[in-house]
Protein backbone atom coordinates (compact mmCIF):
# COMPACT_ATOMS: atom_id res chain seq x y z
CA UNK A 1 0.00 0.00 0.00
CA UNK A 2 0.63 3.73 -0.57
CA UNK A 3 2.87 5.51 2.30
CA UNK A 4 -0.38 8.17 2.99
CA UNK A 5 2.13 10.61 3.48
CA UNK A 6 1.26 13.74 2.24
CA UNK A 7 3.79 16.18 0.46
CA UNK A 8 1.53 19.32 -0.92
CA UNK A 9 -1.15 17.26 -0.90
CA UNK A 10 0.41 14.45 -3.08
CA UNK A 11 0.83 10.72 -2.19
CA UNK A 12 4.33 9.31 -1.35
CA UNK A 13 5.91 6.16 -1.62
CA UNK A 14 8.39 5.73 0.45
CA UNK A 15 10.98 2.19 -0.15
CA UNK A 16 13.88 0.91 0.00
CA UNK A 17 16.16 -1.31 -1.64
CA UNK A 18 16.68 -3.58 0.94
CA UNK A 19 14.39 -5.02 3.60
CA UNK A 20 16.45 -3.84 6.92
CA UNK A 21 15.90 -0.42 5.46
CA UNK A 22 12.06 -0.50 4.93
CA UNK A 23 11.57 -2.07 8.23
CA UNK A 24 12.99 1.18 9.37
CA UNK A 25 10.20 3.07 7.84
CA UNK A 26 6.54 2.64 9.52
CA UNK A 27 4.79 0.35 6.68
CA UNK A 28 7.82 0.38 4.77
CA UNK A 29 8.32 -1.57 1.31
CA UNK A 30 11.18 -2.61 -0.65
CA UNK A 31 10.96 -1.18 -3.99
CA UNK A 32 10.70 -5.00 -5.76
CA UNK A 33 8.01 -5.56 -3.18
CA UNK A 34 5.87 -2.22 -4.23
CA UNK A 35 6.25 -2.13 -7.79
CA UNK A 36 5.62 -6.25 -7.81
CA UNK A 37 8.92 -7.13 -9.30
CA UNK A 38 9.90 -9.62 -6.88
CA UNK A 39 13.39 -11.10 -7.31
CA UNK A 40 13.87 -9.49 -10.80
CA UNK A 41 14.21 -12.97 -12.80
CA UNK A 42 11.78 -11.71 -14.93
CA UNK A 43 11.68 -10.88 -18.32
CA UNK A 44 10.12 -7.36 -19.97
CA UNK A 45 7.60 -9.51 -21.93
CA UNK A 46 6.63 -11.47 -18.31
CA UNK A 47 6.19 -8.28 -16.30
CA UNK A 48 3.60 -6.94 -18.70
CA UNK A 49 1.34 -10.23 -18.82
CA UNK A 50 1.86 -10.38 -14.95
CA UNK A 51 0.66 -6.93 -14.60
CA UNK A 52 -2.45 -8.05 -15.90
CA UNK A 53 -3.10 -10.52 -13.10
CA UNK A 54 -5.43 -10.32 -9.99
CA UNK A 55 -2.06 -11.22 -8.11
CA UNK A 56 -0.61 -7.81 -8.84
CA UNK A 57 -3.78 -5.88 -8.02
CA UNK A 58 -2.18 -4.04 -5.09
CA UNK A 59 0.73 -3.13 -6.95
CA UNK A 60 -0.84 -1.62 -9.68
CA UNK A 61 -3.06 0.36 -7.12
CA UNK A 62 0.23 1.70 -5.51
CA UNK A 63 2.03 2.84 -9.01
CA UNK A 64 -1.44 4.40 -10.22
CA UNK A 65 -1.74 6.39 -6.81
CA UNK A 66 1.82 7.81 -6.32
CA UNK A 67 2.73 10.83 -6.72
CA UNK A 68 6.09 11.06 -5.49
CA UNK A 69 8.41 7.92 -5.06
CA UNK A 70 11.32 7.50 -2.42
CA UNK A 71 13.40 4.72 -2.69
CA UNK A 72 16.49 4.97 -0.26
CA UNK A 73 19.72 3.11 -0.86
CA UNK A 74 18.92 3.62 -4.64
CA UNK A 75 22.78 3.23 -5.31
CA UNK A 76 22.02 -0.73 -4.41
CA UNK A 77 19.58 -1.41 -7.43
CA UNK A 78 21.68 -2.92 -10.30
CA UNK A 79 20.98 -0.95 -13.81
CA UNK A 80 18.84 -4.04 -14.76
CA UNK A 81 16.43 -3.69 -11.85
CA UNK A 82 16.20 -0.07 -11.72
CA UNK A 83 15.52 -0.14 -15.93
CA UNK A 84 12.68 -3.30 -14.98
CA UNK A 85 11.09 -1.38 -12.10
CA UNK A 86 10.79 2.10 -14.41
CA UNK A 87 9.51 -0.33 -17.15
CA UNK A 88 6.64 -1.38 -15.15
CA UNK A 89 5.43 1.69 -13.75
CA UNK A 90 5.34 3.50 -17.29
CA UNK A 91 3.46 0.03 -18.61
CA UNK A 92 1.02 0.52 -15.74
CA UNK A 93 0.64 4.18 -15.40
CA UNK A 94 0.38 3.88 -19.14
CA UNK A 95 2.39 6.67 -19.75
CA UNK A 96 5.44 6.73 -21.94
CA UNK A 97 7.43 9.37 -19.65
CA UNK A 98 10.44 8.53 -17.54
CA UNK A 99 8.62 6.73 -14.45
CA UNK A 100 5.37 7.36 -15.71
CA UNK A 101 5.37 10.96 -14.47
CA UNK A 102 5.86 9.97 -10.89
CA UNK A 103 8.69 12.61 -9.06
Amino acid sequence: MTKKLKADGKKVAVTAATGMTSNIFKDGRTIHSWCGIGTGGLSKEEMVRRTETEVFIHCRDDIKNTDILVIDEIGLLSKKIFDLIEFVIRHVRNCSNPFGDIQ
